[in-house]
């Protein structure tokens, strides 16, 4: 698989609250594909893990599959996660007048 090609787990990772079928994005291939960095997001955009997988633990997406959606570990009534990643959609508070927000340092 390649950068940014679609990943489905075929293998339980319970230490991540991942299930095998839970699908994600390949952010790095690793030696001409003995493995592969890959991050899975909830479908509000955060992220829920980010995992280094063999080869054999994700696959291409397949043609004629559909998605399946769950709830995932450690979300709450609202069903949002705990923590927020990356990618939360949550509001951070402005920066005080006459100044500007900075980028996030990664």
């Amino acid at each position: 698989m390649q950068d940014l090609e679609l990943a489905v787990l075929t293998d339980d990772l319970p230490e991540h609250g991942l299930k095998a079928g839970d699908l994600g994005t390949v952010v790095l291939a690793h030696r001409d594909g003995e493995g592969h960095g890959v991050e899975f997001a909830a479908l509000a955009g955060e992220t829920v893990a980010v995992v280094t997988l063999l080869a054999s633990q994700a696959r291409p997406i397949a043609q004629q599959e559909s998605a399946h959606m769950r709830a995932l570990a450690g979300q709450g009534a609202q069903g949002r996660l705990r923590g927020g990643g990356r990618h939360s959609r949550e509001r951070r508070p402005e920066p005080p007048a006459g100044t500007t927000r900075s980028a996030p340092v990664a």
